[in-house]
């Protein structure tokens, strides 16, 4: 197994460890990428000595029932996208994506030289198709084992999909993992499955949240985009996703992205 190093922004591409995993800032091919004690200060805020890695794969690890895919994401036209679009895409299949996130996961390093924890925010890019869960769940487990992290509610590792066909506890309990749904009437369809949901709205009628006209669902605006935390972590809520599913809340996030494609494929409308 390679040895790890610190990166820093100017870091040059490591060689491809054979493992499938490439531990450089989003800068060469491979099967699956990870960015150690990222700088994101949405996900963590390092003043508070808030760390987060991120892992990416690419978008041939998406369902292509994503009404984002091509259209919009931001995985694929903002910040992450310009880092690490067209990267992680030839000749690489949803499987060996898979693979190597896991690989990026088992080779991060849990804690701070002192023990703390660190938090890892999974698949920034891409997702994880269903038969393939399995794979990228248990190195989430190992890495929480070796962590040491004690599970109070939160979680140390959170994420988003939109592969549907699968049931939350086929994630385990390891992780906080939401389904992305773009319709207040797919909340429902994605509890059945036993997951919290999270959804990407137009608009926001209130920052304290509000109910949808047609379901009745409550929705609470992402308090990082409203201003009303700092960070995931300090906020929270998407790292409890048991809590959100037992309260009946959804997370809303305001489209982002290529915002005009995404509203437009929000309101049906893709041409």
């Amino acid at each position: 197994m390679s040895t790890l190093v610190q990166l820093s922004r100017k870091a040059k591409p490591l060689p491809h460890t054979g493992s499938g995993c490439n531990r450089t800032i989003w800068s060469r091919k491979g099967d699956a990428q990870i960015k150690l004690r990222s700088a994101n200060g949405k996900l963590a805020d390092r003043s508070k000595g808030e760390l987060v890695h991120q892992t990416a794969t690419g978008v041939q690890t998406c369902p292509q029932s994503c009404p984002f895919l091509g259209n919009g994401c931001y995985g694929e036209n903002g910040r992450v996208g310009l880092q690490i679009n067209d990267r992680l895409e030839h000749g690489t299949s949803a499987r060996s994506a898979a693979i190597g996130e896991a690989a990026c996961i088992d080779e991060a390093p849990a804690t701070t030289r002192d023990g703390r924890p660190i938090h890892m925010r999974l698949h920034v890019r891409g997702d994880t198709l269903a038969q393939w869960v399995p794979i990228v769940a248990g190195a989430v487990s190992r890495y929480v084992e070796r962590s040491g992290f004690e599970r109070n509610g939160a979680r140390l590792v959170w994420g988003y999909t939109h592969v549907l066909d699968v049931d939350r506890a086929t994630w385990g309990p390891d992780i906080s993992i939401l389904a992305s749904v773009q319709r207040a009437r797919e909340i429902q369809q994605a509890r059945d499955r036993g997951f919290a949901a999270a959804i990407v709205v137009n608009d926001v009628p209130s920052a304290r949240g509000f109910h949808d006209e047609s379901t009745g669902e409550f929705i609470l605006p992402c308090p990082v985009q409203s201003g009303r935390a700092t960070s995931c972590i300090s906020c929270g809520l998407c790292l409890r996703d048991n809590f959100l599913f037992d309260n009946g809340i959804t997370i809303a996030f305001s489209a982002h992205g290529a915002t005009r494609k995404v509203r437009d494929a929000l309101k049906g409308n893709t041409k």
